[in-house]
C-alpha cells in the first residue's frame, strides 16, 4: 500500500511506536517517517508507506516549525523534563520577554553553531549517542551550523518562556533551550514541544494514527511540491525513464523535478540536464 500520511504524533509515544502501530493497521512492512519527534513531544510526523518511502530523501531537508515551552532554573541530562536532574537554581529566575528577545537576536539569529545533544540518534563510531549517554560514557557529539528563520515570544513570565520558532532541518530545540538559558545567565530545559509544521505538512491537516487509511493519503505532488518543480512528460519519455534510459527533454539549468504523465498515473523523481531527463527514483 503506497500512502503519504500527515500523522499527529501524541505525547508518550516514540516515532517508532507510530510506525509499529501503522504496520499492524495497514498490513504494510515498508513504512518510514521524516523527522524524528522525541517521546515527550507531539505534533506533525510525515509518514510514508510502500513505494512512497522512496521519496523521503527528497524532502528530508524541509524546514520545521515548533511551539515550545522552556523552564529556566533547572538542568537535566536529556535537556528536557524527562531526564535526570543535574542542577537547580537556588532562586527562581525572573526573565522578561525583552531579555529573551534581545538574547535571541544577539546570539542566535545569524551564525548559530549548535552542538548535537548527547541524547540523540547521531552515531558515534557506529553507536547511537543516546546509548552511550545512558551507559554513562562521555559523549563527544559534533556541532553544526543551523538557522533560526523566525522566532516569536508569546510570553515570558519569571522562569517560563513560551514561543514559536521556524528552523532549518537538523535543529534541536532541546539544545536551543539549553543554549538560550546560558545566554540568560542560568540554565534551562525544554518542558513542552509541538511540531506545527514539517515542510508543507501542517498540524491543522494532520490525522490521528488510528484514523490512518488510504482515503487520508496525500498526493505525491502535494508532498513534493515544496521541494521541486512538477513537469509533465509523455508516455514514451516515461517508459524510457522507468527502464533506466534518459529521454529527450527541452530544459534549461540542471535541476531535480517531479516528472509525471499527463494522466498523473505514473510518477518519477528525475534530473534534467543538457536537454535530457533521467530518473533518479521511480515512485510508481
Amino acid at each position: 500500500m503506497n500512502l503519504i500520511l500527515n500523522i499527529y504524533k501524541e505525547k508518550s509515544l516514540s516515532s517508532f511506536d507510530v510506525i509499529r502501530f501503522l504496520r499492524r493497521k495497514l498490513h504494510e512492512k515498508r513504512i518510514g517517517f521524516q523527522g524524528t519527534l522525541d517521546v515527550f513531544a507531539e505534533g506533525v510526523l510525515p509518514v510514508f508507506t510502500g513505494e512512497f518511502t522512496k521519496i523521503i530523501p527528497f524532502i528530508q531537508d524541509s524546514e520545521k516549525e515548533y511551539r515550545f515551552k522552556i523552564v529556566l532554573g533547572i538542568l537535566t541530562d536529556t535537556l528536557d523534563m524527562t531526564g535526570k536532574v543535574l542542577n537547580t537554581s537556588k532562586e527562581k529566575p525572573n526573565i522578561s520577554k525583552s531579555d529573551v528577545e534581545e538574547a535571541v537576536k544577539k546570539n542566535f539569529m545569524h551564525d548559530y553553531l549548535q552542538r548535537v545533544p548527547a541524547y540523540s540518534a547521531v552515531k558515534i563510531n557506529g553507536t547511537p549517542a543516546y546509548k552511550l549517554a545512558r551507559r554513562g560514557e562521555e559523549v563527544a557529539t559534533p556541532s553544526k551550523k543551523v538557522i533560526i528563520k523566525s522566532f516569536e515570544i508569546e510570553s515570558s513570565n519569571g522562569n517560563e518562556i513560551i514561543g514559536k520558532i521556524v528552523v532549518s532541518p537538523g535543529f534541536y530545540v532541546r539544545q536551543f533551550a539549553n543554549d538560550l538559558a546560558k545566554k540568560l545567565f542560568t540554565f534551562g530545559v525544554l518542558s513542552e514541544l509541538t511540531r506545527t509544521r514539517s515542510g508543507n505538512f501542517r498540524i491543522e491537516d494532520s490525522i490521528r494514527m488510528a484514523d490512518a487509511d488510504e482515503f487520508k493519503s496525500i498526493s505525491v505532488k502535494n508532498a513534493l511540491k515544496e521541494k521541486m518543480e512538477t513537469v509533465y512528460i509523455n508516455e514514451e519519455q516515461m517508459k524510457d525513464l522507468k527502464n533506466g534510459r534518459p529521454a529527450d527533454y527541452c530544459c534549461g539549468e540542471k535541476r531535480i523535478v517531479l516528472a509525471m504523465t499527463e494522466d498523473d498515473k505514473e510518477c518519477v523523481v528525475a534530473e534534467t540536464y543538457e536537454n535530457k531527463i533521467k530518473a533518479k527514483r521511480v515512485i510508481y
